[in-house]
């Protein structure tokens, strides 16, 4: 179809600051220490930007990252600091995304005045979310050349032990997460999940689940999708 995890902890989203066009700072609290949403944090970064120094003692880190949204070319690019830092007893992490420069940010305002921080920090929030739903032990490795109708060749890439995916298929980056004998798939374009798929190993050379747009709701089956291995 044509341009159709270290573990983390299951969060809830207890606070959002909804910012204005002049801000630069917007937070979340999540529900998971420290060094587990860190982590999160990073592999975001990793694979929506790049990374151009970071502190783990400190936990913050300071990135170009993608956008998610939008039609912009080099606009899409947005610098900034990310830091988490703990609540008072430690249980929770409260994560800080912060603008390096705002008087250039304007161009990145949304139609509803949702600025580019708080574009990039609800996208953090939904990986997040959705990787700790899929939390299990990998059972199966699914890594080399797969085939699906109406998406062509898909590479996914599975390092030997690891529940982390990453891949291309037709146009698309690929990312996700092997949880016992299930596969479950985003598929993203310059930063944003355009399609999520939820598979499940049928023998050594099969995968067949669904896809859906956006990220894939429990109430919904979806489409059908199959993977056979090359």
């Amino acid at each position: 179809m044509k341009m159709p995890y270290k573990a983390v902890v299951a969060g809830m989203f207890f606070a959002v600051a909804v910012p204005l066009i002049a801000k630069s700072k917007v937070s979340n609290v999540f529900d998971a220490p420290p060094a587990s949403v860190y982590d999160a944090v990073y592999r975001y970064a990793q694979r929506h930007g790049k990374i151009k120094w970071a502190d783990e003692k400190r936990f913050t880190l300071y990135a170009e990252v993608f956008v998610p949204g939008g039609n912009w070319d080099w606009e899409k690019h947005f610098d900034c600091t990310i830091s988490v830092e703990a609540t008072e007893d430690g249980r929770k992490a409260i994560v800080d995304v912060v603008g390096t420069f705002p008087a250039n940010q304007l161009s990145l305002v949304g139609r509803f005045r949702e600025g580019p921080a708080a574009k990039v920090l609800k996208a953090i929030r939904e990986e997040f979310d959705w990787e700790a739903a899929q939390l299990t032990k990998a059972a199966i490795n699914v890594n080399g050349g797969w085939y699906a109708k109406d998406w062509g060749k898909v590479v996914l890439n599975q390092a030997p032990g690891s529940s982390d995916l990453t891949g291309k298929g037709d146009g698309w980056d690929i990312t996700g997460v092997v949880s016992g004998k299930q596969v479950f798939l985003h598929f993203s374009n310059d930063g944003s999940v355009v399609y999520s798929a939820e598979l499940t190993a049928e023998g050594e050379n099969s995968l067949n689940g669904s896809y859906s747009k956006g990220f894939m709701s429990d109430r919904g089956k979806g489409r059908p999708m199959h993977l056979t291995k090359q």
